[in-house]
């Protein structure tokens, strides 16, 4: 214990001094500068300012989604694990870049020990394990995902998952007591804990221990073992995602929060050549050409970070070549076992490979060049044997030699590994003028409920102009009272309400957001076409008459609405309220709405149905008015019909438009409203649809 106290030592300093050389840390103040500058990595920083204003291990904030609140358990996330780690920083102080900067940098250091405990129970030497724990913890994987993708880069669990997986493969005898089962149920529930991929890739790599122990007749002892490993790691995701089950069977199930489609399998998955070759930007400029080149000629997506690095690019390439080396059948080794799961790895994950297979049953799991971390630790051990028996040469030499080659092994290592940083990306996203203008609203308006304009959609929207996903959390990041509604998710009633209130006209938009209780609109520039934030913004203010607040970098504008309410004797209406969170959707046989400058519609089949789905958690009268006009010269009726609620209209071929106006009493949720007529439907576009009658701008309003 006291050896590994001192090596633990070691590679807590190594850890710290490449911390500092890879991030340059001189330059970067770390107290008031993310490292996190752009996208994901902006959603990670205000989800953890959430937790340092209490909301702890719920993410839940009125500080956001405003007026709805922002809740993100729609968005299913098994990484237990970060997020506890996370929280326990933000135990230590109140500044929460300060506290979100150290949880992520100590990730380093508990991967490194953990890597360094699992190779030294395989048998490792210390010297050589210290050296190979630094460098995985150092793969390009964790430095390029970083906080952006802060739950991957946590990724602790790894190691000791595949320390299990390699004990519970082949015939080797592995003596169990009491201890070691508990030690191995905590590890594989745990490993269930630390996010969705690696929970799955270890029951992948589980169940090739179970073909394997089959294939060479291990005993019945590691299949079962193997088995109960995975039912253990389903344990742990299932307990990660208690609190999600709650939500969904208390507020119903919200389809449109995530959108994963199995074409992206591809886009995703693993390439070969990106594990061997060096890293994107890389430090030495020869190497750096080769792999600009190599990146000119495919789609970059994020398994541009799957490198491997020289270290355990040559672990990986000797696991490759055993797999040819001829074996005594009696003869058994660690190298077997690792060579077996890493050509699975690859079969699966890489293009063409059995991902793909999967992704016609589930789409869920899209992103197979994360399964390269597994593959690195594979490597890793395969080079850490490695040095270690070329080391045993050396044995005459003095100590102080094994440890010059071991530190110029891990500085080269380093070097390789890591890209060149650009310690100017730190400030892109974090700038004093963005900084004083959010003050200067907080100053202005204290307090205040602030719509946010583009209205964009929330996780995952993407884009919009120049505006980056996630852009608009810099209000929220920037202010301590002012409630925003961006981070409304979508498909809940929230993200309903602003779909409907920002579809309006500007000045109906201005009304209805005084009356729900919007203290002021703020527009990012960005997310326009320089004329449409011109147009919008001359509209504003002559509603207003109020004189906008411009950040200096000229890129948001803020409108106060405190006057505009005072002037128009506005104040709160529930019923504007509960009319914006009504939705109307296509039912079965009802196509998509059309339009022209006059008027809009939707063409229906004769048996079809609306439905009017009711976001509030209230009942409702809703009157619906619209016109029906039947295609083609046809007599008839059309049944209308919701609920006990049930209506005919009498059509006849000289008068075939007829105005329809009546309330419906709508529940929570959806309330269909069924078409039916006894008039046929007429084939058009060469037999593309088949319709009957059009419903034309349909309006709905609350009554109270």
């Amino acid at each position: 214990m006291k050896s590994n106290t001192k090596w633990i030592c070691i590679i807590i300093f190594l850890i710290f001094a490449g911390l500092i050389y890879v991030y340059q840390l001189w330059r970067v103040d770390i107290i008031n500068t993310p490292l996190a500058c752009s996208e994901d990595g902006v959603w990670e920083l205000a989800s953890h300012k959430i937790i340092s204003e209490g909301s702890k291990m719920n993410y839940t904030t009125e500080r956001l989604g405003a007026p709805i609140g922002y809740v993100t358990k729609d968005f299913m996330n098994v990484s237990y694990l970060p997020k506890l780690w996370m929280n326990i920083w933000a135990c230590f102080t109140d500044n929460y870049i300060l506290s979100f900067n150290l949880g992520y940098l100590s990730g380093y250091v508990l991967i490194a020990v953990i890597t360094f405990l699992v190779l030294s129970q395989l048998g490792v030497c210390p010297e050589v394990s210290t050296i190979s724990a630094v460098l995985y913890s150092f793969l390009p994987y964790h430095i390029l995902r970083g906080q952006i993708h802060l739950a991957l880069s946590f990724y602790v669990i790894v190691p000791i998952a595949v320390y299990y997986i390699l004990k519970l493969m082949g015939n080797e005898k592995y003596s169990i007591n009491r201890k070691s089962i508990g030690l191995w149920i905590i590890a594989m529930i745990l490993s269930g804990m630390d996010g969705i991929y690696y929970a799955f890739f270890s029951c992948f790599f589980l169940c090739v221990a179970i073909f394997y122990n089959v294939l060479n007749k291990a005993p019945w002892k590691k299949i079962i073992g193997c088995i109960f490993s995975i039912g253990l790691i389903c344990i742990g995701v299932l307990l990660s995602v208690i609190p999600n089950l709650i939500y969904w069977y208390e507020n119903g199930i919200n389809r449109s929060a995530v959108g994963r489609q199995s074409s992206e399998v591809t886009f995703y998955a693993l390439r070969l050549a990106q594990l061997i070759l060096p890293v994107t930007n890389h430090r030495i400029e020869f190497l750096e050409r080769i792999k600009a080149a190599y990146n000119r000629v495919i789609i970059i997506t994020e398994s541009d970070w799957a490198t491997l690095g020289l270290c355990f690019t040559v672990g990986f390439i000797l696991l490759l070549i055993h797999a040819f080396r001829a074996h005594n059948e009696k003869e058994e080794s660690i190298f077997t076992k690792l060579s077996v799961l890493t050509y699975c790895g690859l079969a699966y994950a890489t293009i063409g490979g059995f991902i793909e297979i999967q992704a016609v049953i589930f789409s869920l799991i899209r992103c197979a060049n994360r399964i390269s971390v597994f593959i690195a630790f594979f490597a890793c051990i395969s080079f850490s044997i490695v040095v270690e028996k070329a080391l045993s040469y050396f044995k005459g030499q003095k100590s102080y030699v094994i440890y010059i080659v071991l530190f110029l092994i891990l500085c080269i290592g380093i070097y390789d590994q890591t890209p060149k940083n650009d310690s100017e990306c730190y400030s892109t996203f974090y700038d004093s003028d963005t900084k004083a203008f959010v003050a200067e609203i907080e100053a202005t308006d204290p307090e205040a409920m602030i719509l946010q304009l583009p209205n964009v959609s929330f996780p995952e929207n993407g884009m919009v102009n120049e505006m980056k996903d996630y852009a608009h959390f810099v209000g929220y990041l920037y202010s301590d009272k002012l409630r925003w509604s961006y981070g409304a998710m979508k498909g809940r009633e929230g993200s309903v309400l602003l779909n409907n209130l920002c579809s309006l006209s500007t000045e109906e938009m201005v009304k209805q957001a005084a009356e729900i209780g919007f203290d002021g609109i703020y527009i990012d520039r960005y997310g326009y076409k320089s004329d449409e934030a011109e147009i919008l913004e001359s509209t504003i203010y002559e509603i207003t008459k109020q004189e906008p607040i411009v950040s200096a970098n000229n890129r948001y504008v803020y409108f106060s609405l405190g006057q505009y309410i005072i002037n128009n004797n506005i104040s709160f209406n529930q019923k504007t309220l509960s009319e914006n969170l009504i939705k109307i959707v296509n039912g079965d046989g009802m196509y998509n709405k059309e339009t022209n400058d006059k008027d809009e519609w939707y063409w229906c089949q004769n048996d079809s149905s609306i439905i009017i789905a009711n976001y509030s958690n209230e009942e409702l009268t809703v009157g619906m008015s619209f016109e029906i006009e039947v295609y083609g010269n046809q007599n008839g009726t059309i049944n209308i019909s919701c609920g006990d609620s049930n209506e005919t209209i009498y059509i006849d071929g000289n008068n075939q438009k007829q105005t329809f106006n009546k309330d419906f009493y709508v529940l929570p949720g959806e309330n269909e409203i069924v078409f039916t007529s006894d008039m046929q439907n007429i084939s058009i576009e060469n037999g593309q649809r088949q319709i009957c009658f059009r419903i034309i701008n349909e309006d709905i309003s609350v009554e109270y």
